[in-house]
Formats: structure tokens, C-alpha cells, sequence
């Protein structure tokens, strides 16, 4: 185990591999999850001012949680998330449905262009020692 620092409230905590927050912020977030999901359950098309307001929780944390995927607000007339990449209103995830068709086209190509393309020259050579090329 690692010592980190929270993300969210700076506390030094023991972390494992890919905990970036402490287990007090991690019971807020469960907390929060809970809460909103029981207000959207109860009225589907509640928007995120709506579920702040109900919850007491703060919005941007109620749009972490839309970004993360765990809930899904309909309703985003009012404080929508934006696209990470292109600024257009989303209601769910980090990226608009293009930009995700775009970026997934480009990770493609750029796997395509690595399996296809011949053996890459090799450079920075130092003046001393030897390199063997595998077959």
C-alpha cells in the first residue's frame, strides 16, 4: 500500500491501486449515489437542481456521478454536463455521442497504422555497444 493524497479533501490515506480518494470521501460519494438514485427513482425526469435540492448533496457531485455513469439524469434543461471534448450538452459520460465515434476512429486508425507498418528504423544509436534485430 502507497500513502496518497485524497482528491477530493487532501487527507493523506493508505491507497491501493487506483483509489484516488479517502474511504471518508469514498462513504460521501455511496452516500450521494444513494440518495440521488432514491430521488430519481421516485421522479425519473428530476433535473440535477432538482436532486441537489432534495438531497442536500452538491450539485457538482450529483454531476460527477452522471459523468461516472452511475445515474442518469433525463432532465438536463437545467445545469447540464458538458462534452470534454467538443462542449456540447450531455447527460451522461464525459463525451458527446460524436466525439466518442471520433475518438474511437482515430484509436482504430492508430492501432491499424501500428500492426501494418514495417519495423521502425532504429535511432539514437549510441557510438558504443551492438543491438541484435530479432527475425
Amino acid at each position: 500500500m502507497r500513502h496518497e493524497h485524497c482528491k477530493e479533501c487532501g487527507r493523506v490515506f493508505q491507497s491501493t491501486i487506483g483509489q484516488k480518494v479517502c474511504q471518508t470521501c469514498r462513504d460521501r460519494h455511496e452516500r450521494a449515489y444513494r440518495a440521488a438514485k432514491e430521488v430519481l427513482l421516485g421522479e425519473p425526469n428530476a433535473t440535477f437542481k432538482e436532486i441537489a435540492r432534495e438531497t442536500g448533496v452538491d450539485i457538482e457531485l450529483i454531476k460527477r456521478l452522471s459523468k461516472e455513469g452511475l445515474i442518469h439524469v433525463l432532465n438536463a434543461s437545467e445545469g447540464s454536463i458538458e462534452c470534454e471534448r467538443c462542449g456540447r450538452e450531455i447527460l451522461v459520460g464525459h463525451m458527446c455521442e460524436w466525439c466518442e465515434h471520433e475518438v474511437r476512429g482515430m484509436l482504430k486508425d492508430m492501432s491499424n497504422g501500428i500492426k501494418s507498418s514495417p519495423e521502425a528504423p532504429i535511432t539514437n544509436r549510441s557510438k558504443t555497444g551492438f543491438h541484435i534485430r530479432e527475425k
